[in-house]
Formats: structure tokens, sequence, C-alpha cells
């Protein structure tokens, strides 16, 4: 029982976060347009999953991130492609130059949060 609704749980967040993301809404308003998914997830919980810190894995598994994370989802997928690129032109990088990539996507996000958000 608790795994069938562990399951359609699932299915929810995957529809809500769908809707998300075409709609481009947040968590809130996609809850609010929807309150029949509000009955079985949260806010909190949609916004966790949509700012990347929980993930639900091939494996069946909830991965939760660390809160000290210090990349997003998305950061750190661009830092890994960078570094499969780096590779394919045989310029190998080494935890320096790994140090200096991470340091510039954070100055890149504090500037992009001055602004006024990533759009």
């Amino acid at each position: 029982e608790k795994v069938q609704k562990k399951k359609s749980q699932q299915e929810i967040f995957d529809v809500a976060l769908q809707y998300c993301r075409e709609k481009d809404v947040g968590a809130k308003a996609c809850l609010k347009k929807n309150p029949e998914w509000g009955k079985v997830i949260s806010v909190n919980q949609l916004r966790t999953r949509l700012d990347g810190r929980v993930a639900f894995d091939a494996d069946a598994e909830f991965h939760v991130r660390d809160d000290r994370v210090m990349l997003t989802l998305l950061e750190e997928q661009s830092l890994v492609q960078w570094m499969i690129e780096c590779n394919r032109a045989r310029s190998a990088v080494g935890h320096q130059e790994i140090g200096v990539k991470v340091r510039q996507i954070l100055l890149q996000r504090r500037a992009q949060n001055r602004k006024g958000g990533r759009k």
C-alpha cells in the first residue's frame, strides 16, 4: 500500500514538474491551478524537485542532495560537460582548473542573481 502511494505520488510529481516547465510557473502557481495535486504533494516538496535538490532516479529511490552542495544540478551538468570537452580536446584538467571553473560558475550565478534572476 505504501509503495503504491509513493508510486502515484511520483506520477503526480512527474506531471507537475512537466507542467511547471512548460508553463514556466513556480510550484505555488502550479498547485493553485491544479488543486487536486495539492492534496497529494506540497508546495515545498514540488519546489525542492524543481530546484534539483531532490531527484527520483531510475533505481526508484529518492536521492536527497545535501544542503551544502555548492552547484545546482544544471551548473553541475555544465561543469561535467566542460570537463568532457576538455578531455576530448586532449587538454586534461586538474583540481586547480576545476576549482577555477567552479568559482567562475558561482560568480556568474551571483551576477545573475543581482540582475534579478536567471531568465
